[in-house]
């Protein structure tokens, strides 16, 4: 009797224990993410001082990847791409816009505008290097440095004169970085934050010279700017 009593206990403790297998083996587990490709939206200020410019918000996508795992065990790599914008509007009074060569309607002497619209923009995009001096599996101190490729432009419109002028010019330029980056693990979700160091580009020649500037003679020019920047995206 005691014989069938503790058999019949042995059995009902190996099948509590296949149960409990079979429940811990049917639980999904909680997803992690690998962190090695970041996909980030973002914004700033882009601040610089600029005879014919000013400070102003500037928007960037970016796409960066850990390479070279094996080759570097150091520190971590990081290749990045990135598109950033920046544009400004301006309205000036009383100063001479940008005169074509040979006005279409005759020999016209230039004269100033009561007020003159001005736009100014820069379609930059970026190839970046970057290295986690410091870093946990989730959080990273990064820095790094690459080039930019500027595609500028500019156009201006007086309210007396006809003429609309619109130049384009393409440049390139440094870029320096240092930042932070935190991915959660166990959620598709990461934050940067940055400081970026780079160029800033506007019209060479002041507008209000009292004389007319022809198209020919219309340029860029650039200044050192600081970029301040924060931004969320995906990692996986």
């Amino acid at each position: 009797m005691r014989a069938g009593v503790v058999t019949g206990l042995c059995l009902v403790w190996a099948l509590g224990l296949v149960s409990s297998a079979a429940r811990a083996e049917q639980r999904p587990r909680p997803p992690r993410f690998g962190n090695t490709t970041c996909l980030f939206f973002g914004g700033g200020y882009l601040s610089f001082e600029h005879a014919n410019n000013s400070s102003g918000p500037l928007w960037n996508v970016s796409i960066q990847r850990y390479i070279l795992k094996r080759e570097v065990r150091l520190v971590r790599l990081w290749a990045r791409g990135a598109v950033n914008f920046y544009s400004q509007d301006r309205s000036r009074t009383d100063v001479f816009a940008v005169w074509p060569s040979n006005p279409p309607d005759g020999p016209l002497m230039p004269f100033a505008e009561d007020r003159l619209r001005e736009h100014t923009s820069d379609f930059a995009v970026r190839a970046e290097m970057l290295a986690d001096l410091l870093h946990t599996p989730s959080a990273a101190l990064y820095a790094g440095g690459g080039f930019v490729l500027h595609y500028l432009t500019y156009n201006n419109r007086g309210n007396i004169s006809p003429y609309a002028f619109q130049f384009n010019e393409n440049d390139i330029g440094p870029s320096l970085v240092a930042g932070v980056r935190y991915a959660i693990a166990k959620q598709p979700y990461a934050f940067y934050a940055e400081a970026r160091y780079g160029r800033a580009y506007g019209r060479a020649q002041p507008p209000n010279d009292r004389a007319a500037l022809r198209e020919p003679d219309f340029s860029f020019s650039f200044v050192s700017a600081l970029t301040l920047e924060a931004g969320a995206g995906l990692h996986w």
